[in-house]
């Protein structure tokens, strides 16, 4: 509740400094909006890029907001989509069953758990990658890397089958979060 309130709050401050900065916090409600009311979730893939992109747009407000284009912005937005959409991939195996029955066409339902697992694997290598020039402009970025170890350790856990431990999504899975927030808290206390 109480970050609606404040992302209710958010457009009208940035608003008054620049367009894009409104225009890219207006992005997730959008998206949303174009979730619920146009059901992309049937479309394949397309509910994991647009889950993906409107958590990954909060990357890009601050750039927008101080008029502070780098390459390094593009690369940090680009490494948290990776890492977001591996993450929505993987709670699609949780669901095949009932995705299969309401004809949703997922990456485990269309492609096997096996070749999914591999696409995944794809995705946080290339999250990993990106992880390299960023620390070569920002020495804390090396603080980003046991959030993709966790998402390494998710891909290599995944399940075969709907049926898994019960700690696989709820720690494992949802537990590169905890650990980004254990490392954003070093970096703070770092500083």
């Amino acid at each position: 509740m109480i970050s609606l309130i404040f992302y209710i709050f958010l457009p009208g401050i940035i608003f008054q400094k620049n367009f894009l900065s409104f225009a890219i916090a207006l992005l997730p409600l959008v998206i949303a909006i174009l979730y619920s009311v146009f059901r992309l979730k049937r479309f394949f893939l397309v509910k994991n890029i647009s889950i993906a992109t409107a958590v990954c747009a909060s990357v890009l407000i601050v750039p927008a907001y101080y008029e502070n284009w780098t390459g390094v912005w593009g690369i940090l937005f680009l490494f948290f989509f990776f890492m977001i959409l591996t993450n929505t991939i993987f709670f699609d195996i949780k669901d095949i069953k009932g995705d299969s029955v309401f004809r949703i066409h997922t990456l485990p339902v269309i492609l096997g758990i096996p070749v999914t697992k591999n696409i995944c694997s794809v995705l946080v290598a290339a999250a990993f990658i990106m992880i390299i020039p960023m620390i070569a402009t920002n020495r804390e970025s090396i603080l980003l890397i046991p959030s993709v170890c966790i998402l390494v350790l998710s891909t290599i856990c995944a399940p075969d089958s709907e049926n898994h431990p019960w700690w696989y999504f709820g720690i494992l899975v949802d537990g590169e979060y905890w650990i980004l927030l254990f490392s954003t808290v070093v970096v703070l206390l770092l500083q």
